[in-house]
């Protein structure tokens, strides 16, 4: 049973506000809120280090792929199990930067801004893989539109 509930307006004044001004721990329903399911674990393992960024695809034949970055290794979620998939490189991920990830095709490209951009084939790779970007080994942003990519250079 759903129990109706005004829009989420946090921002209007708690006097007189025709909605709700907390909303923890729920998504929103087509006429209500819906509570979040309780955590679950999904690995039986860590990264080796702070984790810096993740991501998750779906290949054009259903297959979901899970992926996540530390200061200096590539990581696949596979069979509840991250594993290195970093291809013998160390990365030079800084402290206080991220991995970020674009998929474009059937390719996951993951960059860091400090190493060359790494590439991975859905259902088809075994180890990450430097991109071959001419000319450039860092990239800090690429932006994937309609059947162009677009590497933005610091």
């Amino acid at each position: 049973m759903q129990v109706p509930f005004g829009e989420w307006l946090p921002d209007l004044p708690d006097h007189t506000n025709p909605g709700a001004t907390q909303a923890l721990n729920v998504y929103p329903a087509v006429t209500s809120y819906r509570p979040w399911k309780s955590i679950s674990t999904t690995s039986g393992n860590a990264l080796t280090a702070r984790a810096q960024g993740a991501a998750s695809f779906k290949s054009d034949t259903g297959v979901i792929s899970i992926f996540a970055g530390d200061a200096t290794k590539l990581y696949k979620l596979t069979s509840n199990s991250f594993v290195d998939e970093s291809g013998g490189t160390t990365f030079s991920t800084p402290t206080d930067g991220h991995w970020d990830f674009l998929k474009y095709g059937e390719v996951v490209i993951a960059f860091n801004g400090d190493d060359a951009p790494q590439a991975w084939t859905l259902d088809g790779s075994t180890d990450f893989a430097a991109l071959g970007v001419p000319n450039h080994s860092k990239s800090q942003y690429i932006i994937n539109s309609k059947d162009a990519r677009f590497i933005f250079i610091d």
